[in-house]
Formats: structure tokens, sequence, C-alpha cells
């Protein structure tokens, strides 16, 4: 918590206040296991294994796309992740994120926001499959 440092020296009124930060904090993560059931089903973002078995969070922050900054302990909320097979899952934990995606030319975050608004299962594969090269840059 921060102290207001509005008011006057030696003042009782100073009260702590929360900053924008710890307000995402404490709101608590957004899950959806149905969601998280249909990445899984989608192939590998990286590979292309059919289906892919693991839905990676992307950690990665995008404030463009309105993705807050999430801490080392706390997973982003669940609509922030991609389909990626255990190998490829490994190997983006081994690299770090950003080198993971740079060498694929993909960027996570538009990935996220496309498969959140494909719907459906049929059209989350087809943009895998087909359409991945959108995102690349």
């Amino acid at each position: 918590m921060q102290i207001d440092n509005r008011a006057p020296i030696g003042s009782l009124l100073k009260q702590p206040r929360l900053t924008k930060r710890k307000q995402y904090y404490n709101r608590g993560r957004e899950r959806d296991e149905n969601y998280l059931a249909l990445i899984r089903r989608c192939p590998c973002a990286s590979c292309g294994h059919d289906p892919c078995g693991t839905a990676a969070h992307v950690r990665t922050s995008s404030a463009a796309h309105g993705k807050p900054c999430t801490g080392m302990q706390m997973k982003p909320d669940d609509k922030w992740t991609v389909p990626l097979c255990h190998e490829c899952h490994m190997r983006q934990h081994s690299l770090g994120e950003l080198t993971f995606w740079y060498e694929l030319g993909i960027n996570p975050v538009l990935l996220c926001i496309k498969l959140q608004r494909a719907g459906s299962l049929e059209a989350m594969r087809t943009l895998i499959l087909r359409g991945a090269r959108i995102v690349r840059r």
C-alpha cells in the first residue's frame, strides 16, 4: 500500500490507498475450464502436433491489446492461452517465452485474441492449421 502524500505534513488525514496494480492482483484470476479443454484439442501452434494436449499461458503483457502484466508466481487469465504440445511447451520454458515466439514469428497475444474470437473448436483448429500466418509479424 502507498500513503497518500497530498495531505499536509503531520496530518492525520493520510490514508492508505491501493494502486491499480494491487487492484488487478487482488481480483484473482479468471478461470475457464471449458475454454482450456478447447485449446487442448487444437493442434500445436509451433509444430502442428494434433491434438496438442497442453494449454500454455502467455505471460507477455501488451498494453495495446489489454493484456496486463502478471508476476512470476501468478498465471494470467485462462483466456490468454495458446495450444502447444508438451515438447514445444518445455522448449518455450527453456528458451524463454519471448525468444520462443520470436523464432516462430508469431505474436502470441494476437493469437490468443484470434482464438478467443473464433468461438468454436472447428474455427480454432482452422486458425491454427491454415491461418497461423495471420498472426506472424
